[in-house]
């Protein structure tokens, strides 16, 4: 090794630990905010999704037919049971959970399936 890539190397290694040096103060301040907040009493924000919107529980999501007809008026029970009724056809047992008799509408993937365009929500053609 030369001594001038000696000196590089030193060089280089320098720049290094300032840059790590540099991390390392801003993690300490950023602690220290955090802490001062605490001590404060500041409350912690909420934890976000990857989608930064705050999850919805899974149990807010899931309704009865009758629930989900007078959550969303637009969708009469009687269309809700067609749609049930014709669900390996339309597509809509994408949109469902069974447990046992029951059947649960989740809401998110009922505006999933809404949002398909409407040739993929006609579905297969029913066998004669």
């Amino acid at each position: 090794m030369t001594s001038e890539s000696t000196v590089e190397l030193a060089t280089s290694l320098e720049n290094l630990g300032d840059g790590l040096l540099g991390v390392c103060r801003a993690l300490a301040s950023m602690l220290r905010e955090r802490k001062e907040k605490r001590q404060a009493g500041v409350p912690r924000p909420k934890e976000t999704s990857a989608t930064g919107s705050t999850p919805e529980p899974i149990e807010a999501r899931l309704l009865t037919v009758k629930q989900f007809a007078q959550e969303y008026p637009a969708f009469s029970e009687g269309r809700l049971r067609w749609l049930l009724f014709n669900r390996q056809w339309n597509r809509f047992e994408e949109a469902i959970v069974q447990i046992g008799r029951r059947i649960l509408i989740d809401t998110k993937k009922f505006h999933d399936w809404l949002a398909l365009p409407n040739e993929e929500r006609q579905g297969r053609p029913r066998p004669l």
